[in-house]
């Protein structure tokens, strides 16, 4: 073997968790996007991020089932609830209607997403206000949801819990992710800043409700919606390792 075919095959090397997640996929990416599929799972398994996580999809894809896939399980995909909009590399737009995406199974049978150890997150693309739960689920007594970018200009959020937390953001552009270590609060962050903290005691995790993205539970979004998921609690530090792992996707694809 000479020097240049060693260098093809150390570059189609892959991970497990990449393998599989090509295997699942139906229309296949080209070299180059296995590639930054391939780096980017380096990043998430290495700094302990993707075990942590039940669900992670990056909408922003090749292609439209390829985006439904879960990178944690490529065996458990999202489905979609009406005609959500797909868009190669920006990802699924909902109507503010009936359209959007969710989990197969309820968030109540999530491994990681408890009510005292919870996080759930969303890439938007879009920035407008709103007044409908961007990603989360939603039901009486207990909710788990975000409403990026209000008509007043807050995002409004649940984490396991059964009133609102309503912290001051301007844009509906970027990552924002909600987490709960305690029982006590959650952390609410655009990209890798905390905007602030939600006080309020947490009560059980959603029963019956999927997770949804571009869509609450019978209220729905108009976002698109470029990457979400969720999973246990994040720290401060894994918010920033997944900001830059999906800010470095979103650049190579264009969406960002």
């Amino acid at each position: 073997m000479n020097s240049t075919q060693k260098i093809v095959l150390l570059g189609t090397s892959y991970s497990a968790a990449a393998r599989a997640l090509f295997a699942a996929m139906t229309v296949q990416p080209t070299t180059a996007r296995k590639r930054l599929i391939n780096s980017t799972f380096g990043v998430l398994i290495g700094s302990g991020i993707l075990p942590k996580l039940d669900h992670l999809y990056v909408l922003a894809a090749h292609d439209s089932q390829a985006a439904l896939l879960n990178w944690v399980n490529p065996a458990v995909s999202l489905s979609l609830t009406a005609s959500p909009t797909f868009t190669a590399d920006r990802g699924y737009q909902g109507d503010a209607a009936t359209s959007g995406l969710q989990t197969s199974t309820n968030m109540s049978t999530f491994t990681n997403f408890k009510q005292d150890t919870a996080s759930m997150f969303g890439w938007s693309l879009t920035d407008a206000q709103s007044a409908t739960a961007d990603f989360g689920g939603v039901v009486a007594g207990s909710n788990s949801f975000a409403i990026i970018r209000t008509a007043t200009n807050l995002i409004n959020s649940r984490v396991n819990c059964a009133s609102t937390s309503s912290i001051a953001n301007t844009t509906g552009l970027g990552l924002f992710t909600l987490s709960r270590g305690s029982s006590a609060d959650f952390n609410v962050y655009k990209n890798s800043v905390l905007l602030g903290t939600g006080s309020i005691v947490s009560t059980a995790v959603p029963g019956g409700m999927p997770f949804g993205i571009c869509k609450g539970s019978t209220t729905f979004s108009a976002r698109q919606m470029a990457a979400g998921g969720c999973g246990s609690a994040l720290s401060a530090s894994d918010v920033a390792v997944l900001y830059g792992a999906l800010q470095n996707w979103m650049t190579t694809v264009g969406a960002a």
